[in-house]
């Protein structure tokens, strides 16, 4: 059994909610999250919005038969005394936040919550996160040797990283082969779980050329959902009020969904993924230097200006991206510079023989989106049955089996490996006041 430890607050810094390793922004006036530091007080899950008991889930409704509860510790009586009476293998688990410069505070929190534990080599440390970290380095901050400074007198058997950024992980294994260090992203498990029906070659014509699909309101959004060709796409952009209707024919199996399903473009109708070829994923980030939309004139297509030398956003992404890999649709990004290769350094083909991929190298965003949109004219040039003959071709069939191979081998736990690698077995009992050894 992996327990998570977890602990209301240390020093004078509260642990926040789960939502708060998401984002912290403000949207207009009102303050949607708090900017806390910096650590989330949460146990693994798969996703704040999709499951309210995941805690423990002897239902096994989210990723198997995963074995792992929390416990939390009060930082102020005795630790030791403490962690004697739980039963498992005891596990600290920060989620990072978003912005990687929350990392770092005045108190040094990172740090203390490492001092805490160091003393004790039962307790293992688990670095993860729900979203991707944006950038390892920003404003002259490099959050891989802060977090490398903090465990550098931890033994390197009670480290794991498992991170979003692929590049991340390339930097901590430069500066410590010795640990544990994976990708991993729950953006795999989650769009698995919430489809579970096995998705075949469809090998009929289709009406469209393009999927669109698109939630919160952006600038890059917004550029590109106005240009959409209506006649050849399907576009929903649920914050402007353009929804896709819904039929009967949905591809998750939770009633947790049924209440919103704005909240996941996941839970659209399998229509739409099935009868369209391309899909157009505008992602969650396309600034270059961490720079959130400013969601205030945001019909405004004018992209914040940015200081001299600010650093290039390297590999950020989402669920959208890793989407129509699943569903089995070709597909063209439009994100922060090379996002698209980004999915090929995950082990991803794109489809370069039929899909212009050259705007991904441009560094500026406002020339990065006008190059999309010719790309995105072209495709539109080009007859359906064209499209139609490529899509079905044993070329862009061979991509797409590739693809969806790569994908089943990021679909993995790490509670799994943990218990694994720590020889963990012991099952906890359950007790009318909590878990109990």
């Amino acid at each position: 059994m992996i327990v998570f430890l977890r602990f209301k607050n240390i020093g004078e810094y509260e642990m926040g909610p789960p939502q708060t390793n998401v984002w912290p922004f403000i949207f207009g006036n009102h303050e949607l999250l708090p900017p806390g530091p910096k650590f989330a007080k949460a146990d693994w899950f798969s996703d704040i919005n999709l499951s309210p008991a995941t805690e423990y889930d002897k239902t096994n409704k989210l990723f198997g038969n995963v074995k792992h509860r929390p416990e939390t510790i009060d930082l102020d009586l005795p630790i030791k005394k403490q962690l004697r009476r739980i039963n498992g293998t005891l596990v600290v688990m920060l989620l990072f936040p978003i912005h990687v410069i929350d990392l770092k505070d005045d108190n040094n929190t990172l740090s203390k919550i490492i001092k805490t534990f160091e003393p004790f080599p039962e307790v293992k440390f688990m670095f993860s996160q729900t979203w991707d970290m944006v950038s390892p380095v920003l404003n002259d901050f490099n959050a891989v040797d802060y977090i490398l400074d903090s465990v550098k007198d931890i033994d390197s058997h009670r480290l794991n990283f498992y991170l979003c950024n692929p590049y991340t992980i390339d930097e901590i294994k430069s500066k410590r082969p010795d640990v544990d260090a994976r990708v991993m992203a729950i953006y795999f498990n989650r769009i698995k779980h919430f489809n579970r029906e096995e998705v075949t070659h469809n090998p009929e014509l289709r009406s469209k050329h393009f999927l669109c699909l698109n939630n919160f309101v952006k600038y890059h959004r917004t550029f590109i959902v106005d240009r959409m060709p209506p006649d050849h796409s399907y576009v929903s952009y649920v914050e402007k009020g353009k929804k896709l209707s819904l039929d009967k024919k949905l591809m998750f199996f939770s009633q947790t969904l049924t209440q919103d399903l704005s909240l996941w473009q996941d839970c659209l109708p399998y229509f739409y993924w099935q009868d369209s070829y391309i899909n157009i994923v505008t992602e969650t980030m396309h600034e270059r230097a961490g720079i959130i939309d400013n969601h205030n004139d945001r019909d405004d297509y004018k992209l914040p200006e940015l200081p001299e030398g600010s650093p290039l956003l390297k590999g950020p992404w989402s669920e959208k991206s890793v989407k129509p890999i699943y569903f089995r649709q070709m597909f063209l990004i439009v994100g922060v510079l090379g996002a698209n290769k980004t999915l090929q350094d995950l082990g991803f083909k794109l489809f370069d023989n039929f899909i212009d991929y050259s705007f991904d190298l441009e560094e500026d965003p406002l020339l990065r989106l006008k190059q999309v949109y010719v790309e995105i004219k072209r495709l539109t040039d080009i007859s359906i049955e064209d499209i139609h003959a490529y899509y079905n071709s044993a070329e862009c069939q061979d991509i797409i089996e590739h693809n969806l191979a790569v994908y089943k081998t990021y679909c993995y736990i790490p509670t799994e490996e943990l218990m694994v690698k720590y020889q963990t077995t012991t099952e906890p009992k359950l007790t009318l006041s909590g878990w109990t050894d």
